[in-house]
């Protein structure tokens, strides 16, 4: 006659599914936080881009302000080609 003897102790298997249900919370969380850093990251970049434009576009509007005054001082006219060259001049980063 064979007898089964259970050798855990009991409970284990309780313990066991309860560390799985751990490993994959933390693995959800773990994804959750890169998303998360991703995104601010993201909008970081997005807001940094907007003021570099946005600081470009008030040298831009300075530079051809300054141009137009001094060429109503002498007395010339400005033509599209030179407004173009004064605005790619203006948009050099330095």
């Amino acid at each position: 006659m064979l007898f089964r003897i259970n050798m855990y102790p009991a409970g284990r298997e309780k313990r066991i599914e309860a560390e799985a249900r751990i490993r994959r919370l933390a693995g959800i969380a773990l994804v959750a936080a890169v998303n998360a850093v991703f995104v601010v990251l993201l909008l970081l970049g997005a807001g940094l881009s907007a003021q570099a434009l946005s600081a470009r576009q008030t040298r831009l509007t300075a530079a051809e302000g300054a141009i137009t005054e001094i060429l109503k001082e002498h007395g010339g006219a400005m033509t599209r080609e030179d407004l173009d060259l004064v605005r790619m001049r203006a948009a050099q980063v330095r």
